[in-house]
């Protein structure tokens, strides 16, 4: 696997060059600026505006990895052609960055389109009470979910649940015989012995731990192949 950064700034794109033993030929990938921007990825402003909690609007440094680590952001897009190249060897093991993508997707899909409805028409005024009839003063609306004051309390996130000490040491022996693996091959064959057994067994945060250890890996090997 070769990879290159070439140009610079809006001109700025990665390069990713792979060839599998035994084929003709190479197989390139091309992801730049342009494309990162087509994408609405691309982010270079050095301050940004978040949302705050109460709703209202602060700025801040911008933390964004597009703004920190552009060359790397992407060069990491450029590698689809393992996707191709090394579908059989991956095994369907998705880089973090597909999964972003197809998260930021759904997440736009169940997001319902704003329906424009007119304003209502005001409503005639009271007619006024009779002479000498005495006026009602106005009743508060009534509490649709009838909570005593005493009982009301402001929401609170829950707590982050820690990983159990059984699925910590899981996540140690797959990290420690990955660790020795030189080859893409010898790290898929592995990682499927351990992984494979425990799917669905373990939560699914120790499981998307596991994955993203698999994806270091091929990242190391893919940069050591590359030197």
């Amino acid at each position: 696997m070769k990879e290159e950064i070439i140009g610079e700034g809006d001109a700025m794109k990665a390069v990713c060059v792979v060839k599998r033993k035994g084929e003709p030929s190479e197989i390139k990938g091309e992801f730049s600026v342009a494309d990162a921007k087509r994408a609405s990825l691309w982010d270079d402003k050095p301050i940004v505006k978040r949302r705050s909690k109460d709703g209202g609007w602060y700025e801040k440094d911008n933390d964004s990895p597009w703004y920190k680590y552009p060359k790397r952001m992407l060069q990491m897009r450029a590698r689809w052609p393992l996707r191709d190249g090394f579908a059989d060897v991956l095994r369907g093991l998705a880089l973090r960055e597909e999964m972003e993508d197809i998260e930021r997707s759904q997440t736009a899909a169940q997001i319902p389109q704003a329906v424009i409805v007119p304003p209502a028409p005001p409503e005639p005024p009271a007619p006024p009470p009779p002479p000498g009839q005495a006026v009602a003063p106005p009743q508060a609306a009534p509490d649709p979910l009838d909570i005593p004051p005493a009982l009301r309390r402001e929401a609170k996130p829950l707590p982050e649940t820690p990983l159990p000490e059984a699925e910590i040491q899981w996540i140690r022996d797959l990290a420690g015989t990955l660790s020795g693996c030189g080859e893409l091959t010898d790290l898929a064959e592995k990682q499927e012995a351990i992984m494979a057994p425990m799917k669905g067994k373990v939560s699914a945060t120790a499981w998307a731990r596991a994955e993203e250890l698999v994806t270091e890996y091929v990242d190391q090997i893919g940069s050591e192949d590359s030197v």
